[in-house]
């Protein structure tokens, strides 16, 4: 059996690959996925894609954004199902080479409407 870290880990990294697969900007250099979560559940995901040709906030395909939905709302599910603190917002940054990193944000002060204000560009 997996120790709760483990069953985290393991979905970071299918987050993280699931990020790197709905990728379709050529010659793009680093990936930006920030979910954010109410206390009530309710979900936002942003994308931010660098490339020599700048920045861009495409979307990916309807599939990958399915997708990405269910692993992250699976992920701040299980926080809260293994008594950890709840977060309100992962931001997932992805490298091309496929290095990747994880932060979490944490907020005691959420107020309704705060998931729909627009996020600024994230270096």
């Amino acid at each position: 059996m997996q120790t709760a870290l483990e069953q985290l880990d393991d979905l970071q990294q299918l987050i993280a690959l699931a990020l790197f697969e709905s990728i379709s900007i050529k010659g793009w250099v680093l990936a930006k996925l920030m979910a954010r979560y109410s206390p009530g559940g309710v979900g936002a995901l942003d994308f931010h894609t660098r490339s020599s040709a700048g920045v861009s906030r495409e979307m990916p395909a309807d599939d990958h954004l399915d997708r990405l939905t269910l692993l992250t709302m699976k992920h701040w599910r299980l926080t809260q199902e293994l008594g950890l603190p709840r977060w309100y917002m992962m931001t997932v940054s992805l490298q091309a080479s496929g290095k990747y990193a994880i932060d979490f944000e944490y907020r005691d002060d959420y107020q309704e409407g705060d998931i729909m204000k627009p996020l600024v560009e994230v270096d």
